[in-house]
């Protein structure tokens, strides 16, 4: 993948997982979401992607901007807010079936998603979802970075059209 050139977030927000890599952390996560409530497994898997990998920007590990595929977030040691953002809607969508987007400020990705759960939300057209930062370490669904919470977001990716 190394050689795919960069594309719009929708491609990478939107693109599957092969379904032997998907079956293998779905089976792992599952062992440990078993029995939860909705809500406490979704956090499960937030603090999964948000403590899993180093954070590094792509301009310190590749050497450019690059947007990773949810397969190669899982691939590498090292991610940033877009790689994680990917990675947590696909995980959410296919695990949950939740409506999921992404949340694009100037600088950083988080991603929302539409549960009835409280917290910071976003506005996408009449709807409003609660955020959920896989970049935040240690934030809960509903949690945003504090430099954000005031900052309307640049724009929305949105995943399999499930808006």
């Amino acid at each position: 993948m190394a050689t795919y050139p960069q594309a719009d977030y929708e491609t990478y927000f939107n693109a599957p997982v092969d379904s032997r890599t998907y079956e293998s952390i779905a089976d792992e996560i599952k062992k440990y979401v078993d029995g939860m409530k909705t809500g406490d497994a979704m956090n499960f898997v937030l603090h999964f992607v948000q403590k899993s990998f180093i954070y590094e920007r792509d301009n310190q590990q590749f050497g450019r901007e690059k947007v990773m595929f949810a397969t190669e977030t899982l691939y590498f040691d090292k991610s940033d807010c877009e790689d994680r953002a990917v990675l947590y809607s696909y995980l959410i969508e296919e695990l949950f079936g939740i409506p999921v987007v992404g949340v694009k400020y100037s600088n950083h990705m988080a991603t929302a998603i539409y549960a009835p759960m409280s917290g910071d939300i976003v506005k996408v057209g009449k709807r409003e979802l609660v955020v959920a930062d896989p970049t935040y370490i240690n934030a809960n669904i509903g949690q945003s970075m504090a430099k954000y919470k005031s900052i309307l977001p640049e724009s929305f990716i949105i995943v399999k059209v499930n808006l």
